[in-house]
């Protein structure tokens, strides 16, 4: 290991070097993503991509991964087809999910259905649920078509027939991970991209500014860096740079450091929907594709013994296949990006695999990075810039997540009031969810932001489901006619009811 025990980052002539030598430590989806859109991103450059198989990385491989909406447009950009994707059924829409045994309340007939709606209808700018709340209304499903279809299990595309509704949706996507894993393997081998099985043997930094010049691999092979992306699970090799790495730990938002994952071989019909159930020792996430089901247990060593969280995942899925137990911290990295090294996957940051995967915020760093770096690395105004954002989303993620899991409005001084352990009450949230759901409870609405992780109206529908304790005052309501607010709102339920029965079969 060649370093020097003082860095200069002021070294501008070799920050702002292009980049020709690309290494990515780690060859999971993750991985091969990262490639194949570097390898587009800088496609003009004459890059040399290689991906580092290595052993200490070796996990097993996820059955199932979500993906939101923006994954097309990464395909776009990518300039890759995922028709046969979607026409072999190993990538499905998923129109939103089920809420279970959350709440006290309902526990028998599930807690919510919370739809991928991007539009619900408004009066004067007011808010669909506003409406509702104002007529004493507390059924916002019955208003959305895809509530209607998730829980009639079809797949609402608006066709062409006269009466039928049209409507907007922002679907995420459940991917099948082995077939998705073998699509990007393909993508690459005509980018050119290069795979070496071997472990990472020496590092070289450069003594003036601290950046990874050279990998020396176990068997002898050199390879030179410009840019690192590590996307390893704790590499070895790579501890002089992660030992340098500051997260922010969220342990206390999300105490699951415990995933219990596996599935069930199956020919039934998938699902447009996922299913989350509230257990005492945390939460089950079930996914239904064409050919087999994915069931995942976060839950936490504390309050959950490992013997009865498998008894847990087979009281669901009794023939239950390829059980993994793996630990996980919830946390993100501080710099993403330090000196020429990206961190990317679970090693940049976990906070549960659902709504928001490592998938997703991957895709979006990258389209970060080629925004900000489109062919040089790395001036540290920009530096910093592309941190503040990959923050950002992580940030956004940690307060969506914490928002649908562990936050209950029944959470009390009243302990009676709290089914689990874990649940989290609105003080207990992080500072700005907690102002986010505050500013909801006083005006039903949400603040919107420039180019969100999340969308306003994903914020929308999560938060009007988990947060009843309402007391908006919204003065144009009163110059409604309360009456015939009433008949049009069940004519409008009515006619998302028959519309429905005009969309097809979900397959």
């Amino acid at each position: 290991m060649t370093k020097s025990n003082s860095i200069n980052v002021g070294s501008a002539s070799k920050q702002n070097l292009p980049i020709k030598n690309i290494v990515i430590v780690g060859a999971d989806v993750i991985g091969w993503s990262a490639a194949v859109a570097l390898a587009r991103g800088l496609g003009g450059q004459n890059v040399n991509i290689t991906i580092l198989d290595t052993k200490s990385d070796h996990a097993a491989p996820n059955k199932s991964l979500h993906a939101s909406e923006h994954i097309f447009d990464f395909h776009r950009l990518l300039g890759i087809q995922d028709k046969n994707l979607l026409m072999h059924g190993h990538m499905k829409l998923n129109l939103g999910a089920k809420f279970h045994a959350f709440n006290r309340e309902n526990q028998a007939a599930g807690d919510f259905v919370l739809g991928c709606d991007r539009a619900m209808p408004s009066f004067c700018s007011i808010e669909l649920h506003q409406v509702l709340a104002w007529l004493g209304l507390n059924d916002p499903e019955k208003y959305s078509i895809s509530c209607a279809a998730i829980n009639s299990n079809l797949l609402a595309i608006p066709t062409k027939q006269t009466g039928t509704m049209s409507a907007s949706f922002s679907p995420s996507v459940n991917l099948d991970g082995d077939a998705y894993l073998q699509f990007m393997q393909g993508a690459a081998k005509h980018l050119a991209i290069k795979i070496v099985q071997a472990d990472i043997k020496d590092l070289e930094q450069d003594p003036e500014n601290g950046f990874v010049t050279q990998i020396t691999l176990s068997s002898g092979q050199i390879l030179d860096v410009d840019l690192l992306l590590d996307n390893s699970q704790l590499n070895p090799a790579l501890q002089v740079l992660s030992c340098q790495r500051d997260y922010i730990n969220c342990g206390e938002y999300l105490p699951f450091d415990s995933v219990l994952s596996g599935f069930e071989p199956t020919q039934t019909a998938a699902s447009p929907f996922q299913q989350f159930y509230g257990v005492e020792g945390g939460w089950i996430e079930i996914t239904t594709h064409s050919n087999l089901r994915n069931i995942t247990l976060h839950y936490s060593s504390q309050l959950f013994q490992d013997e009865a969280a498998k008894q847990v995942i087979l009281s669901h899925i009794p023939n239950v296949q390829g059980v993994s137990l793996t630990r996980k911290i919830a946390r993100y990295l501080t710099k993403p990006l330090d000196k020429n090294c990206l961190t990317i996957g679970q090693a940049a940051g976990y906070l549960g695999t659902s709504p928001i995967s490592s998938l997703v915020l991957m895709q979006r760093t990258l389209s970060k990075l080629l925004e900000l770096f489109p062919s040089k690395l790395c001036l540290p105004q920009n530096t910093a810039e592309l941190n503040k954002r990959i923050l950002k989303d992580y940030q956004e993620a940690l307060h969506y997540t914490a928002l649908m899991i562990p936050f209950s409005e029944q959470v009390q001084e009243n302990a009676e009031m709290q089914r689990y352990s874990w649940h989290l009450s609105i003080d207990q949230l992080p500072p700005e969810l907690k102002h986010k759901v505050e500013l909801f409870q006083s005006s039903g609405r949400i603040g919107s932001e420039l180019n969100p992780l999340i969308s306003r109206d994903a914020w929308l529908n999560l938060l009007k489901h988990k947060v009843k304790n309402r007391h908006a005052y919204e003065p144009v309501l009163h110059a409604l006619d309360k009456h015939k607010a009433a008949q049009f709102i069940e004519q409008l339920g009515l006619q998302i009811e028959q519309s429905i029965s005009r969309y097809r079969p979900y397959s």
